[in-house]
């Protein structure tokens, strides 16, 4: 049986996948290029990527042309390959010779086409693009987010907590952290409720807030509202002073390497901190 190797080139790693090759791809080396060009033209992807494979090592008869290469991968993924969409998009990021060079709108869309098609691999690039740029709109953002924590890396969906709590979407956060800590994450178990609380701390503000703007000025000082008198006394915390109930700062962590981690005050008073990471 012949095995095919797949790569991706994250921010970070290079993902790799190993599988077999089915039978049919079998099939597909003994066809010309006349036949798969038509089984491509028809949208039948496998023809497609064959005909990406050939032009790319100069095989079964055809010139090396890295730009053909390119154009059928491309149309392998509109075709409905997951797989290629990510593919196309990683040689997009590393400047593969065909490809556009290193183009960050196409790089993403192709990215998110393969994560939301189902493919693991092309989850863990387009999560990556999300952690660290503005190319997706938050919608976009939290699909990817939410798929990768379905079929990709734990590490990928850890990674895609942190950055929802760093942007402070912190019902997302505790989404996926929660998902994260299911799957094996420690890290992310501390953190569900770091994020829970200051979730539930912003729900607060802004009840006081729409509750302060609603009442009359004659009620302002002296006869606010219950629920804003609460939450203003709930926010001054220990000292009367209006601070803030959950925040970062830097840590150092077990190999002396620095990172950040959360904190919070719970509803006792007392400072919780989450794990350096």
């Amino acid at each position: 049986m012949r095995w095919l190797s797949v790569c991706f080139a994250t921010a970070t790693m290079m993902l790799c996948s190993t599988q077999p090759v089915a039978a049919q791809s079998q099939s597909l080396l003994t066809r010309n290029v006349a036949t798969l060009e038509a089984e491509c033209s028809s949208k039948q992807s496998a023809s497609c990527d064959e005909l990406s494979g050939r032009y790319r090592s100069g095989r079964s008869g055809v010139a090396q042309d890295d730009e053909k290469s390119a154009r059928y991968k491309l149309l392998a993924c509109e075709a409905g390959d997951a797989r290629s969409c990510g593919t196309y998009a990683a040689h997009v990021s590393t400047g593969r010779s065909g490809y556009p060079r290193n183009d960050a709108a196409i790089k993403a869309k192709y990215a998110r086409l393969g994560c939301v098609g189902g493919d693991g691999l092309s989850c863990g690039l387009a999560s990556a693009i999300a952690n660290n740029t503005t190319s997706y709109s938050a919608a976009e953002r939290a699909e990817i987010y939410r798929k990768v924590c379905s079929i990709g890396e734990t590490a990928d969906c850890e990674r895609a907590a942190y950055a929802e709590g760093q942007r402070q979407n912190w019902q997302i956060a505790a989404e996926l952290a929660r998902t994260a800590c299911a799957r094996g994450a420690q890290s992310s178990c501390s953190n569900v409720s770091a994020y829970t609380v200051r979730m539930e701390n912003a729900e607060r503000s802004q009840v006081a807030q729409a509750a302060r703007s609603t009442a009359r000025p004659a009620h302002t000082t002296n006869q606010q509202p219950v629920q804003a008198r609460e939450q203003y006394a709930f926010r001054r915390g220990n000292q009367g002073q209006d601070d803030s109930r959950s925040g970062t700062e830097s840590c150092s962590k077990g190999n002396g390497e620095s990172g950040r981690r959360y904190w919070y005050y719970g509803f006792d008073n007392k400072r919780v901190d989450g794990p350096c990471i």
